[in-house]
């Protein structure tokens, strides 16, 4: 019975993900450069350097998301990641993985936030100018996560597989994130909409991998975070440029917290 679950449950996730991809190419084709719109030809994605994949298959790349981010209304981001379906290696599906993830800023919705940064960064306060777009970059994310899963919670398939009592299964969806890394910022003023790229200058191979736990209570989706991860050992010095004449968050390289 839950291989047939099961089953059905990837039937759900397939759709979903080829409607995703649909809607993708669409969003793509109208924010072509031509066009003068984001485009991940324009901004580097990030690649985690610690991605475990194992019993995992790639079922979307660069999907694209825009989201409210909570904590920053009316403030809209722009995230593009890739999207891994994994099992436990028993024919039993355990999780997504959300992985080489970019975030833009819409500027016509986050005059008020691109402002405190741009002052933050005049005054040279760069480690509050980091963290802050450390938690933005974190919150856009974990936006994203909310809303695949509660799309994916609507099936009584989800329901029946993942109960929250007994915690026989459990569905999780992790993140992978690199920790060094100095932050560029690049505006895009006569793109259509106008907008901003914060990009990832990643010099070293420390990465945080983060876990979160989701189930159903028999009324409503309960998320339950994980403990962050970290991987690797090393932050380099150097880095590449800031794409599109971008600045960047002061210069050095320092390993960022995994939270």
């Amino acid at each position: 019975m839950k291989k047939i679950l099961y089953f059905l449950l990837a039937g759900i996730i397939l759709t979903a993900v080829i409607w995703a991809c649909e809607k993708n190419a669409v969003e793509r084709k109208s924010q072509d450069p031509s066009n003068h719109g984001p485009s991940t030809k324009l901004t580097s994605r990030e690649n985690g350097t610690c991605l475990d994949t194992t019993c995992c298959a790639l079922v979307g790349t660069g999907i694209t998301r825009q989201v409210k981010v909570p904590g920053y209304e009316p403030c809209e981001a722009i995230v593009t990641f890739d999207l891994y379906t994994c099992t436990n290696c028993n024919d039993t599906l355990s999780r997504y993985v959300f992985n080489n993830i970019s975030v833009v800023l819409n500027d016509d919705s986050c005059t008020v936030l691109k402002n405190r940064w741009d002052s933050l960064h005049t005054a040279t306060n760069y480690n509050l100018e980091n963290s802050e777009m450390d938690a933005f970059y974190k919150a856009a994310i974990e936006k994203v996560e909310i809303d695949v899963v509660t799309t994916l919670s609507g099936s009584s398939v989800f329901r029946n597989l993942y109960p929250c009592s007994g915690y026989h299964y459990l569905f999780h969806t992790e993140y992978y994130s690199a920790m060094c890394y100095v932050w560029c910022v690049t505006d895009y003023p006569s793109a259509t909409p106008p907008y901003t790229a914060l990009t990832k200058l990643i010099c070293g191979d420390i990465c945080c991998v983060k876990s979160t736990l989701w189930c159903w209570n028999g009324s409503a989706l309960e998320k339950h975070p994980g403990t962050p991860h970290t991987y690797g050992s090393t932050c380099g010095d150097s880095y590449s440029g800031c794409p599109g004449g971008g600045r960047t968050v002061g210069t050095d390289c320092d390993s960022h917290p995994c939270e």
